[in-house]
């Protein structure tokens, strides 16, 4: 078996940092001493010895200074040869420290790397254990938040899921459906999609009708959602220019503006008897909830998808389209709202994507045999996604989401660090990732 420093030749700074720990005197030994004392009662007390590992590592009291500074040098150090992917080290070392999950069926694989690929070096054997965290790590992706707008993977590509009503309405309720879909067919006629003056107010009308389905149980509910907040906000906006009586600026027409404000109304009425509609709609009201704001990574990640039209569908960017569009409302509840919703969708396109890449290695899609290779084909796919011409670099005919992580790594970790589950998402992002980096 081979020690850490002769597999990866790194004695000079593990001496240095030695003799720094030495410097700092009896401090480090009585503060392991305790660590050491407090683990034993543990295991005396009430848990196996290999339940240990699932504690942090400074069970019961606040990381000594002298460790938090020296592990800040040895992660500095490593951060300095990122083609040797030492990230799966450092992590590793938090995880334990932090009292993380323990995997041993993933440990176990580690261990078992033959000797020949341990003696190649770091950049060889760290992206091979790259990978197989990818593996575990896709596994464990978080669950989707379930009020948000979510996404699944249809024939290769990643499109909006369809989420319909759990259960019967009411009477009341029902009535409602049929009378807002009523409503919703004659301003259809009233703001055809091809009219020269009500061409957008009646592309949102199609896109609502067709949201509301044929009847109450073909709704599709997030995408009814979004196309709700688009009438609601071309209700306002009709408002706004009646109360402003700007000749340069016509409101709708009256029988136009009349239908549109009823079709409105139905439907603030409706939402708040369908639960799913209702939870959307009181997203951002708790302050609490408005940290961490992601709108503006998540603009850049709306740049990226819409660069990839070979595996996202068109729906999908409509989605961030309008999440994004509501940040920027001028009523603060809205943009609250917004802030919230923005950041909760990213996460469960994160969460479509990660399963996607997992779904690729389970079924053996295509994937570089060489260095040269990997690299050539992840220049063309930057290339294509800054051109906006995705389309076309496909892998081997595969539209593949673990290439799209690769491409767009340090856009996506931007993202995942300012998520709840940071260090999760980090992780998972970083061993798919490795799956191409390895060969770069």
């Amino acid at each position: 078996m081979h020690s850490f420093s002769d597999a990866f030749k790194v004695d000079s700074f593990f001496d240095s940092t030695n003799e720094a720990i030495n410097l700092a005197g009896g401090s480090i030994d009585r503060d392991f001493r305790y660590q050491a004392y407090s683990d034993i009662t543990i295991i005396e007390g009430f848990c196996q010895s290999s339940d240990v590992m699932s504690f942090p590592l400074w069970v019961d009291r606040i990381e000594p200074v002298w460790s938090t500074r020296e592990w800040s040098d040895i992660k500095n150090h490593f951060a300095k040869y990122p083609e040797e992917h030492w990230h799966v080290w450092t992590d590793w070392w938090e995880d334990r420290r932090d009292g993380k999950p323990y995997n041993i069926e993933m440990e176990r694989e580690i261990v078992l790397i033959p000797d020949e690929d341990w003696h190649q070096g770091p950049a060889h054997v760290n992206a091979m254990i790259a990978e197989i965290r990818a593996r575990y790590a896709a596994q464990d992706v978080p669950a989707d938040n379930p009020v948000a707008p979510r996404f699944v993977t249809d024939r290769g590509r990643i499109v909006p899921r369809i989420d319909m009503p759990e259960e019967q309405p009411s009477d009341d309720q029902a009535d409602l459906y049929d009378a807002l879909r009523e409503q919703t067919v004659e301003l259809r006629g009233l703001c055809p999609e091809n009219s020269n003056r009500y061409g957008p107010q009646g592309k949102a009308v199609t896109q609502f009708l067709a949201a509301l389905g044929e009847e109450y149980g073909s709704m599709r509910l997030s995408t009814l959602w979004i196309a709700g907040q688009r009438m609601r906000r071309f209700a306002r906006a009709d408002d706004a220019r009646r109360a402003a009586a700007d000749p340069e600026d016509d409101p709708m027409d009256p029988d136009q503006s009349a239908l549109f404000a009823e079709v409105v109304t139905t439907y603030n009425v409706f939402s708040t008897g369908e639960p799913a509609l209702k939870a959307k709609d009181e997203k951002g009201r708790d302050i609490a909830t408005l940290s961490p704001d992601v709108t503006a990574e998540a603009r850049a990640v709306r740049g990226a998808v819409a660069a990839a039209t070979d595996l996202f569908d068109e729906g999908v960017i409509l989605v961030l389209d309008q999440v994004l569009e509501e940040t920027e409302d001028p009523i603060p509840g809205i943009a609250n709202r917004g802030t919230v919703t923005t950041r909760e969708t990213n996460e469960n396109l994160l969460g479509a994507l990660a399963r996607q890449a997992q779904s690729e290695q389970k079924h053996g899609a295509p994937k570089p045999h060489s260095r040269s290779e990997s690299s050539e084909f992840l220049r063309k796919f930057q290339g294509a996604a800054g051109a906006g011409t995705f389309g076309a670099m496909a892998y081997g005919g595969v539209k593949l989401a673990s290439a799209f992580i690769a491409a767009n790594e340090a856009l996506l970790l931007s993202l995942a660090a300012k998520l709840p589950q940071a260090t999760t998402w980090t992780t998972i992002i970083k061993s798919i990732a490795a799956k191409w980096d390895r060969f770069i």
